[in-house]
């Protein structure tokens, strides 16, 4: 199938690689490339945004679509949160395949009910993670916030209603203690985002001086239960484990799921940054800035390596699915930062 431009000048979009295109008039174009514009193509008519439409139709119900990682769905809660203030009759659900998120919360769980609109947001909100500079330096959030014309600025609301048995769960998991508790991940879902090998053992020891680890990773985590370490990888579900994370002391994090999880928890948080940057993540943090902190890995390296997520090409170890910053700082100044940063955190 082709499409053309049927306006009177040239229109300038994005392809799917997100590289900047001129659709010119007279000229066909493939559709699927069309589809991934980070524009409105000129054939499609404009409706305006989401807000605009619940300015006309203030009862509306809206389904807001968006597939991707555990993070970018839960990002989408203090934006949705600001339009229900903004429009309390409304109704607005999220359909995605991480929906158990959202199954306890009144006013954003799925009804199967009748929907008005639909705003599908996948595909062209992945702009952040390409290189292109007008949006390499943008926080996903704040890309939500544009396409459905939010204005957003912290602090934002991060309320997301859990379930009895979800603090039932988090209870018998976090039991009182005079040690504090520390809820880790060291994994993120890309390797790229994820600690080296190397970096495990000389940490894991300077955070069991700390207090008990609660062990929040996607799959298997790094080792078995015992000697201060609970290992619920693969074993809790997102709303069980924001239940827990609200029992911990401190988080420590990638810049990944159980990051974002954090935001939903309110707890105070050091999270590991080196492919991404610190300044368009932590902005939103409900306990910014006092109790967020970040540890800069590829500042950690001689000579310093910049954030390159999105533009692994930059960094020589990308297509080895280990980043530099993640696996080749000194594992015992590593420790030592994150250790001092921990325990400001939980003052």
């Amino acid at each position: 199938m082709l499409c053309a431009n049927l306006g009177r000048v040239d229109e300038v979009g994005y392809d799917e690689q997100y590289q900047p295109v001129t659709f010119a008039v007279g000229e066909l174009y493939p559709s699927v490339r069309v589809q991934r514009m980070a524009v409105k193509p000129p054939t499609m008519p404009q409706v305006g945004t989401l807000v605009a439409i619940l300015r006309e139709h203030p009862d509306a119900a809206v389904q807001i679509v968006r597939q991707g990682g555990l993070g970018d769905v839960c990002m989408l809660v203090p934006v949705l949160r600001a339009l229900q203030q903004k429009f309390p009759e409304a109704r607005f659900e999220i359909k995605t395949r991480w929906e158990n998120l959202f199954a306890a919360d009144p006013t954003l769980r799925m009804r199967r009910l009748p929907v008005t609109h639909r705003v599908v947001l996948d595909g062209l909100l992945e702009l952040d993670h390409t290189g292109t500079p007008e949006f390499s330096h943008s926080q996903r959030i704040d890309i939500y916030a544009r396409a459905l014309g939010v204005h957003l600025e912290p602090p934002v609301s991060w309320d997301l209603e859990l379930d009895d048995d979800d603090e039932r769960v988090a209870d018998e998991v976090v039991q009182t203690s005079a040690q504090k508790t520390i809820a880790v991940q060291l994994k993120g879902h890309a390797p790229q985002r994820s600690l080296g090998p190397r970096m495990f053992g000389p940490l894991v020891d300077g955070l069991r001086a700390l207090g008990r680890l609660l062990v929040l990773d996607d799959e298997k985590g790094f080792g078995p239960s015992g000697n201060g370490i609970v290992n619920l990888a693969g074993k809790t579900t997102p709303r069980q484990a924001i239940a827990i994370l609200k029992r911990c002391d401190a988080a420590l994090t990638m810049e990944s799921g159980v990051f974002w999880l954090a935001h939903l928890a309110k707890i105070p948080t050091v999270c590991f940054f080196g492919p991404t940057r610190p300044s368009e993540r932590l902005l939103y943090h409900p306990l910014y800035p006092k109790g967020v902190r970040a540890v800069v890995m590829n500042e950690l390296l001689n000579p310093v390596c910049p954030p390159c997520w999105g533009n692994g090409g930059a960094c020589d170890a990308w297509n080895r699915k280990v980043a530099r910053c993640m696996n080749e700082p000194d594992p015992n100044l590593v420790t030592s930062l994150v250790t001092k940063a921990l325990r400001e955190v939980m003052e």
